[in-house]
């Protein structure tokens, strides 16, 4: 059983079939607004949490992650990013799609959807080492960013009060799926 609990809407994978349970909670995250289950012919339980911006962060029966799917804004574009090499697919979600889902890379850790200067849906993918590639909305890609230096960029500001100078991942804080990143909450 998957129960969703208190103010920050978390969810925790509970037994309740077993006194005592064969296991404690398992936390699944924050800002879920659903869970949903389904079961693939061989018999594995997947179950997913819909977060508030409509992510879905993926978990096998024991609570272990196992993908994530995540939504453009406008809804035309997702990036399904599962498997043992975190690979990351980006997929056309009308009824008619223009192109079959497109491989984006692998090593994939989360998403972000942009608009460049013209107006025009980027893709970009934060990599297990730092990195970054960014594709256009057909999945063609545009580039890649090195990981940022550590030493040049200072972690808090001028003052001390803690707040980061990085812009490093500026505009994601309101993402419940970058937000589950960072609190933990998925780890691969």
């Amino acid at each position: 059983m998957v129960v969703v609990s208190g103010d920050s809407n978390a969810a925790y994978l509970m037994d309740t079939a077993d006194v005592p349970p064969a296991f404690d909670p398992v936390y699944l995250g924050s800002g879920v607004s659903d869970v949903q289950f389904q079961t693939d012919d061989q018999g594995q339980l997947t179950i997913a949490t819909v977060l508030d911006d409509g992510a879905m962060n993926l978990f096998d029966q024991n609570g272990k992650p196992t993908g994530q799917v995540l939504f453009s804004p406008d809804r035309t574009r997702k990036v399904d990013i599962s498997g043992d090499n975190q690979d990351a697919y980006l997929y056309d979600t009308s009824d008619s799609p223009a192109f079959d889902p497109v491989y984006l890379n692998s090593q994939a850790v989360a998403v972000q959807f942009q608009s460049d200067e013209d107006g025009q849906l980027v893709v970009l993918i934060l990599n297990q080492d730092g990195s970054t590639n960014s594709y256009d909305s057909s999945g063609t890609f545009i580039d890649s960013q090195p990981a940022p230096q550590s030493d040049p960029v200072p972690a808090t500001d001028d003052q001390g009060d803690g707040s980061s100078t990085s812009s490093v991942g500026q505009g994601l804080g309101k993402s419940a799926s970058f937000n589950s990143l960072k609190t933990g909450a998925i780890s691969w």
